[in-house]
């Protein structure tokens, strides 16, 4: 499902239909957010994006930028949710992302 395929000096460009593209970035997301919310079951919710990385890069290399952009924004909206207060899509302030606070 690459894009392009290196065929000895030239570059052959293989196009899968659109559909196919975009459905794969939507069920990335939806993959990497159930697996975003068994890791809250588990008990480690201190990471909110750990399961959107290997989403974005798995989808931008196969199936091309527009489909990983897709599944960039729909990452950081799915993953939102975890970010304080839990189970909101709105963040209270930017001390409640961990990365921002001084402790």
């Amino acid at each position: 499902m690459f894009d392009q395929l290196s065929v000895g000096d030239r570059i052959v460009r293989r196009k899968q239909p659109l559909w196919l593209r975009y459905g794969v970035a939507l069920f990335a997301v939806a993959v990497a957010t159930a697996v975003r919310a068994a890791f809250q079951i588990l008990g480690n919710a201190s990471v909110p994006y750990i399961s959107f990385y290997p989403a974005v890069i798995l989808v931008a290399l196969l199936t091309g930028r527009g489909p990983g952009l897709l599944v960039v924004g729909l990452s950081a909206l799915a993953a939102a949710y975890w970010i304080d207060p839990v189970g909101s899509f709105w963040i209270s302030s930017l001390l409640s992302i961990s990365w921002f606070s001084t402790n």
